[in-house]
């Protein structure tokens, strides 16, 4: 599972986090009705160490199953994933901002949970 970004959605991030560690791959959305969106697949080929480890907790296989952030280490991450975390990212305030005020939909959000910093 991937996110299918669309064109305004990958504006937003390209503008907020222009020097972020993210690539894009370019896709077509095809419907029912024979017609095709442009949608952008978003790329990290460099896995990031965002976790706290000690807070976090791993399971059996080395892969996290409930985590937590640690916030030296994503504040300066605008955008990003976690291999694991197939279909989901994880952006800063402010990019979360700027999504909200571009009026961008078919997106949920949460809070991640973060260490004490």
């Amino acid at each position: 599972m991937v996110p299918l970004l669309s064109p305004q959605f990958r504006s937003v991030i390209d503008e907020v986090a222009a020097d972020a560690d993210v690539q894009w791959v370019y896709s077509t959305l095809n419907d029912a009705a024979g017609g095709s969106e442009e949608r952008w697949i978003p790329h990290f080929p460099h896995e990031r160490d965002i976790l706290d480890i000690e807070r976090t907790d791993w399971g059996p296989s080395g892969l996290p199953i409930r985590w937590e952030l640690s916030p030296e280490k994503v504040a300066t991450v605008a955008i990003t994933a976690l291999p694991q975390m197939y279909g989901e990212l994880i952006v800063n305030a402010e990019l979360m901002t700027a999504i909200t005020v571009a009026g961008l939909t078919g997106f949920a959000a949460t809070t991640a949970r973060m260490g004490p910093g």
